[in-house]
Formats: structure tokens, C-alpha cells, sequence
């Protein structure tokens, strides 16, 4: 059986708890979690301690995946349902979990994606690479994106902000709380939040991304309707509602369980 099997992992603690083992930890155990110290010894119940500095610790501490205390069979259930595009009402009922610990589920997905895709690979640089899990962009922040042979590449667009996008001549249309808005110079389309009703007519809009690249033209559709299945976007949540969508759009076609694990594992909680 495909190791990936959301299914079998779904069903079964142990298997869920070797499958995640092995993708945070594909050599084994090997060293402490807070020195950093190669020699660490095996205790009970899973369990290990640091000859260096006697911290304890167990394969999941650390990271924010641990912090909700639910089963690993859960959070395989979580990302199985996070892949297919449920609702975090749906994603409760299938997996069996209260409503608020699966919007908290979802957040911390959301956040690994935002810092894979927002900050680490197409943002600010090699220097972030270990950028803080609760990092976010500033208030009113322009995000620009790029494509290129089907990847679209985003960072902040550090010279642009709403108020003068608004003014420049583009064709742009509100879509769930997001304004999208097409540029002829930096960046293929510009993003960035907005409360208005529409700054130009939806037809207009289009037009404009119709007449462009076939790759533009894919992507605004993809945006688009995915934008529109949110109602509202409450605060904070623009950078990872475009994260995600420029996550899935980059991955159409590949299975997203094993690399939405990849990226939990990378995300560990501030202080161990």
C-alpha cells in the first residue's frame, strides 16, 4: 500500500505516528532539540533526553503540529481534507474534531504554507530563511506576482500600496475582499486588500486578462474562483489566503498530503 495513503493513516495511530516520524525525523532521532548535541539517549514511552543539557524531549516536541494535542491519525484526517478544498465545518464533521481546534488546524496550515511560499522561497531573501513562524507582512501591503512556464512567484511589492494602485491606470476588480489588479511593468498582477465594492466594472477586467498571456489568463481564472468561495476574510488572513492559492496553483496536478507534511515539519514553536 502507497505509504501517502491518507486512508490507512486516517485509520490507524501507529501508522500515522510512523509516517510523520519519518518526515520530520527521515534519519532518526539524531540529535537534541534545543543544543543541537549528537549524543541523546532513548527513554521510555518514545522518549529521549540530551547528555549536553538533560532536555527531554519526544519526536514531535518543538513543533507547532504537537501544540493542538490531537491524535496523529487527526491531523492526517486534517490535511487529507485541507487537500481536497473542504470547509473547516466539513473538516470537523469528517474528522471528528470540535470546530475550533480545526480553524486552529487550518491557521497553522496556512501558515506554513505562507512562509513557504510568501517569504521563504519567492520573498525576502536566503537571510529569512528561518523566519519566525508568526512572521506577517505590514498592514496594507501590496503583493506582486509573476509566472513563469506555470509558477507563480510572489513577494511584496514594496513600492506599491492601495491607495496609489487604486490611481494607477490598470484594470483591476474586487474578488472576496482581495482586489486584483493588472500592471505592464513589474509584475503580471498586483494583490492587496481592499473593502470596496469594485473599482472597475468585472467585464472591463476580464477583457484585459483575456487578452493576455493564455498563463495569465489561467491563473486570474484560478485565483478568481477560489476567491470567491470566501465569504469574508477576517484580519490577517490576506497574505495566507493568496499563500495558499499560489501554493495550490503551483502544485496542480501533484498530491498535496506528503508536501503539507513536509512544511508542518518545518514549523516549530518559538521557544522549546
Amino acid at each position: 500500500m502507497n505509504e501517502h495513503d491518507p486512508v490507512k493513516l486516517i485509520q490507524d495511530e501507529n501508522a500515522a505516528r510512523a509516517y510523520f516520524l519519518n518526515i520530520f525525523w527521515p534519519e532518526g532521532v539524531t540529535s537534541c532539540l534545543r543544543c543541537g548535541h549528537k549524543k541523546i539517549y532513548s527513554l521510555r514511552r518514545m522518549r529521549y533526553r540530551c547528555r549536553q543539557c538533560a532536555y527531554e524531549f519526544h519526536g514531535f516536541s518543538g513543533l507547532q503540529l504537537n501544540s493542538l494535542r490531537i491524535p496523529l491519525r487527526k491531523w492526517a484526517a486534517v490535511l487529507h481534507c485541507f487537500e481536497q478544498e473542504y470547509t473547516a465545518v466539513r473538516t470537523a464533521e469528517e474528522a471528528k474534531l470540535c470546530y475550533p481546534t480545526t480553524l486552529k488546524a487550518f491557521a497553522i496550515i496556512r501558515r506554513a504554507i505562507f512562509v513557504d511560499v510568501l517569504l521563504r522561497k519567492f520573498g525576502r531573501g536566503a537571510e529569512e530563511k528561518n523566519i519566525a513562524f508568526g512572521a506577517v507582512l505590514p498592514a496594507g501591503a501590496v503583493l506582486g506576482v509573476n509566472l513563469e512556464k506555470g509558477i507563480a512567484r510572489i513577494e511584496e511589492a514594496r513600492n506599491y500600496w492601495p491607495g496609489m494602485t487604486e490611481r494607477l491606470p490598470m484594470q483591476s476588480i474586487r474578488y472576496g475582499g482581495i482586489c486584483i489588479a493588472s500592471s505592464s511593468h513589474t509584475y503580471d498582477l498586483l494583490l492587496y486588500e481592499t473593502n470596496k465594492t469594485y473599482l472597475l466594472p468585472q467585464d472591463t477586467a476580464s477583457s484585459t486578462w483575456e487578452n493576455g498571456s493564455d498563463e495569465l489568463s489561467l491563473f486570474v481564472q484560478f485565483l478568481k474562483t477560489r476567491l470567491l468561495k470566501k465569504r469574508r476574510l477576517g484580519i490577517g488572513a490576506f497574505p495566507l489566503t493568496v499563500s495558499e492559492i499560489i501554493f495550490r496553483y503551483n502544485n496542480i496536478g501533484t498530491p498535496l498530503f506528503k508536501n503539507l507534511a513536509e512544511l508542518l515539519a518545518a514549523q516549530v514553536e518559538d521557544d522549546l
